[in-house]
């Protein structure tokens, strides 16, 4: 099961941070999240997460939305439910009602609480908001707290913020050198950095950072001074040569655990970070969007957390040791993550007392064509397929939904073998649920579909996961693929064949080599035939009975005529099948009849695995047998059409 992440990088660094601890919460909930990052910057190096970068939507005209929002919708749709989390300030694109928004929440002012709940309460499902009420942050009377309880999509996960362990304070305080002793105060606007051309915050925030320091260093001559610019700190303003002046600190977290004090622009994450730490702080007042910054100062100096003056951070060590104490209280009451089991109800909005089935699977034992009867027939003389391979590949496949459960029953009984094209990052099943519906494990095998499903797009606007115009794996496509075939060994190991198909059929020439180094057997393709000089077999598929462009199953005539070509070049019919494009009575009716039709007419069931150990051929047929089966098929199209 897939999650998918928009997060928002505009002007501050707050909503890449939320956004890689609610993932790894949800990692060890068993979710897969997926993240797709607006901007430049680079999600937390330490946890890396299947994704991209996409460009800044606000900023973007309507074709760019329009394209990110089909890439999501991609990535959202391939499992149930169709989930998209984004943080605080919505994004401007358009998603079907089938895919659940949910909207991350950092604590705005209530005004925009406000508009959030009445302008985009149809567009979002629920509302998370990302504080807690008695925390030393919660920026909200008590009658703005209970107006905002009686929302009912909205949900208080606590304080979501970054917290370093012992290790990496030790990491860094080895990478500045600081000897025992020392004391270290860290100045920093955080990621936010200037909101319009005509702010003065960095004058502003320049001149008190100097006052401190000429304050610290009056007390305190071996204070050592570190002023961290961050990633949106203009280049070209000079600094007093007092500071030790750091580009980016990407510990900084474990920067402002090591120091004895900080000054800081006072938003939510760098508060946190330092309440976590228990390093006292004096704050600055920077320009914001609907952040209530005053209010929050307002709620930590009641709650005696800042100091009155710069003699009381620094000296007073009473003051200070009170300080840590309560943090310590703090920490303990609110460690900076969700409850994992809680998110990913919220999130996925599972029930509480019993599964929800999807109406297109009401009853497993349904025949969905008695429901389209309207479904027209061939001509009983049609004889075409007689002893003809016939694959069938099932791609996409994540989860056991009920759309792929209703499949695979369905080829069960019909004794109709087929390929299930498992997604290794997001698979979350193993060959147990398989034995349940093939105990002679005679039916169903498994192969690798890409790693984690990113659509991405060339020049040409085609997607892909594995660049097809590439003329060498880049390292990720190397570690992903690698990563996928040893995790689907372990959860598939009798079922496993070796097989591998990429995403889209975006197809680089290097796959054939990387994938035989790897210990791969063969790779299945929609377009490519064959593949000169290719180490392993080349496999193509078969026709793919949805049509992407249209967003609709493919016409009955269009599949045949497919099945038709195929099979005079390649002595084998194939299809390509989608669950998640088989949650409609009308998709499944339109299977059923074409499955109905390719039994009756004598093809074969057979397997990639089967053909790939033959190098890719055909069963033996008599070539004028297959001539004379292909005018009959031809015969009957002409006349259909």
């Amino acid at each position: 099961m897939a999650i998918v992440f928009l997060a928002l990088n505009g002007d501050g660094l707050g909503h890449l941070v939320r956004t890689t601890i609610v993932c790894r919460v949800l990692e060890s909930a068993g979710v897969h999240p997926v993240i797709f990052s607006q901007g430049i910057f680079p999600l937390d190096d330490r946890t890396r997460f299947p994704g991209k970068h996409v460009p800044s939507l606000w900023r973007a005209d309507e074709s760019v939305r329009r394209r990110v929002a089909a890439e999501i919708r991609s990535m959202t749709e391939i499992s149930q439910p169709a989930v998209l989390v984004e943080d605080t300030h919505p994004n401007p694109i358009v998603l079907p009602s089938t895919i659940r928004r949910v909207l991350l929440v950092r604590p705005p002012t209530f005004e925009y609480l406000s508009l959030l709940n009445g302008r985009y309460s149809s567009v979002y499902s629920a509302f998370l908001l990302c504080d807690s009420p008695n925390s030393p942050t919660w920026p909200y009377s008590e009658a703005e707290t209970e107006s905002l309880v009686g929302w009912s999509k909205w949900h208080v996960i606590g304080p979501i913020y970054r917290a370093e362990g012992k290790s990496d304070i030790q990491e860094v305080r080895e990478r500045y050198a600081v000897r025992s002793g020392q004391r270290i105060c860290v100045f920093s606007m955080g990621g936010g950095g200037q909101h319009r051309p005509t702010d003065l915050d960095v004058e502003r925030f320049l001149a008190i950072a100097e006052s401190v320091a000429e304050n610290l260093k009056r007390i305190d001559q071996e204070a050592r001074l570190i002023f961290v610019r961050g990633p949106y700190f203009p280049s070209d303003v000079k600094i007093d040569r007092r500071f030790e002046i750091v580009p980016q600190e990407a510990r900084m977290p474990a920067l402002l655990a090591m120091a004895d004090g900080a000054v800081i622009r006072t938003g939510f994450n760098t508060t946190w970070e330092c309440l976590a730490a228990g390093t006292p702080f004096m704050p600055f007042i920077g320009t914001t969007f609907a952040e209530p910054t005053h209010e929050r100062l307002t709620r930590l100096r009641a709650c005696g957390l800042l100091a009155d003056d710069v003699n009381t951070f620094w000296n007073d060590n009473r003051w200070r040791e009170q300080f840590r104490q309560t943090c310590r209280h703090i920490f303990e009451r609110w460690p900076g993550k969700p409850e994992g089991a809680r998110l990913k109800q919220l999130l996925l909005d599972l029930p509480q007392d019993r599964p929800k089935r999807s109406a297109s699977h009401r009853s497993e034992g349904e025949d969905p064509i008695a429901a389209h009867a309207r479904i027209s027939r061939p001509a009983a003389h049609f004889r075409f397929g007689r002893k003809i391979p016939l694959i069938i590949r099932i791609d996409d496949v994540v989860a056991p939904d009920p759309a792929l459960s209703w499949l695979l029953r369905m080829l069960s009984s019909r004794r109709l073998r087929a390929s299930l094209e498992v997604v290794p990052y997001l698979a979350d099943f193993d060959e147990r649920w398989l034995d349940a519906l093939d105990p002679a494990g005679d039916l169903f095998e498994v192969s690798q579909h890409g790693y984690a499903h990113i659509p991405r797009s060339g020049a040409d606007g085609k997607r892909h996961e594995f660049a097809p115009d590439s003329s060498d794996p880049t390292l990720d496509d190397d570690k992903g693929i690698s990563w996928g075939k040893k995790r689907l060994e372990q959860a598939f190991p009798t079922r496993f064949s070796g097989g591998f198909s990429p995403p889209f059929d975006g197809f680089p020439t290097w796959l054939p080599s990387l994938w035989s180094e790897k210990g791969g057997k063969f790779i299945s393709s929609v377009f490519i035939r064959r593949l000169e000089g290719a180490p392993i077999p080349v496999i193509r598929a078969g026709i793919d009975v949805w049509n992407w462009s249209r967003n609709e199953a493919r016409g009955h005539r269009d599949v045949l005529r497919a099945i038709e070509r195929q099979t005079k070049e390649d002595g084998h019919a194939g299809i390509i099948l989608h669950p998640h494009r088989l949650r409609r009575r009308l998709e499944l009716a339109h299977l059923v009849w074409l499955l109905d039709l390719l039994q009756r007419r004598g093809f074969r069931p057979a397997s990639l695995r089967e053909l790939a150990a033959a190098g890719g051929a055909p069963a033996p047929t008599r070539l004028s047998t297959l001539k004379r089966r292909l005018n009959i098929f031809a015969a009957w199209a002409s006349r259909r059409s």
